[in-house]
């Protein structure tokens, strides 16, 4: 219902940081800002957003349809006799999703003008030339990113669930258990029959790549998992559990080389990447749980 009547607001896009053609030195040509709406006059003047911010007219359509998806899946199980209490599962899964619903996203749209010379008419630059500087219509600098059917969606990976429990004798029984997820390809294709559009997302993170996950702002691990050993002990009320979640390295999506994510995204040498920002080193978070809810 969301996805049908969100009226049309302009606010922060959220899936593009960057105008390749504003700065004393833009990084598109003049033939290119031009498809954009940038006048010759406005070519080296348009001033940059020191946050990164830029405008997106967003809005809801009624005449959406349903997403159509092809899923293939198939399992392997393994409990062995000779290791009692010992089971594993493997899981693959390949799913493909057409006519995703979604905004085609601003920094696509902006480098499919650039570029190609498509959707410029989405494109509506203010009085200033810029992106950011005029916000209310109907003056505001914007790119036009409603809802629309179009494009795919493309996952596959693999599922892993490893379970192991043995007793202790008369101190209790210990259980353990590792479920993880190793994601080898997650591809967007946001223009539909428009390979020139798509993107993949494996590894990475940012405003365009984790908006199609289902925790928006989430990044794309190709490997995440979660293990836990829990000590049933043989005294009422008291079990003791020991988790360990990990979070396999990403980088950011404007280091991709694919220039849908990274068009006027720079390097890390001359700023226009943070060094800070531009990794997420591989993480682990552990908790210790005692009591009945450690069951």
């Amino acid at each position: 219902m969301v996805e049908l009547f969100t009226p049309a607001t302009v606010v922060l896009d959220g899936t593009y940081n960057s105008d390749p053609c504003a700065g004393a030195h833009p990084a598109a040509s003049s033939q290119a800002c031009a498809r954009t709406g940038v006048t010759a006059a406005e070519y080296g003047t348009i001033p940059v957003n020191p946050a990164g911010q830029y405008n997106g007219l967003i809005s809801g359509s009624t005449t959406l349809k349903p997403e159509t998806g092809l899923t293939t899946s198939f399992g392997i199980g393994w409990t062995p006799s000779f290791i009692p209490g010992f089971r594993a599962q493997f899981d693959y899964y390949n799913i493909n999703i057409e006519g995703v619903i979604q905004g085609l996203g601003g920094g696509n749209i902006l480098n499919q003008c650039l570029t190609n010379d498509v959707l410029c008419g989405n494109i509506r630059r203010d009085q200033f030339g810029s992106l950011w500087e005029l916000s209310i219509p109907p003056s505001a600098g914007y790119i036009i990113d409603p809802k629309v059917n179009n494009g795919s969606l493309l996952e596959r990976g693999v599922d892993v669930d490893l379970r192991y429990a043995f007793d202790i004798g008369s101190l209790g029984k210990i259980r353990t258990a590792l479920v993880g997820t190793y994601i080898d390809r997650y591809e967007v294709e946001p223009s539909a029959n428009t390979p020139s559009s798509a993107y993949k997302c494996v590894g990475l993170y940012g405003a365009t790549c984790s908006s199609f996950n289902t925790a928006a702002g989430t990044p794309v691990w190709r490997w995440r998992n979660t293990l836990r050993t829990t000590w049933s002990t043989p005294w009422s009320g008291l079990d003791v559990s020991l988790a360990w979640r990990y979070f396999a390295a990403v980088k950011t999506e404007q280091l991709s080389g694919n220039p849908n994510l990274t068009a006027g995204a720079g390097t890390i040498a001359n700023g226009g990447i943070s060094s800070t920002d531009a990794f997420i080193s591989s993480f682990s978070y552990f908790d210790l749980i005692c009591g009945d809810e450690a069951r």
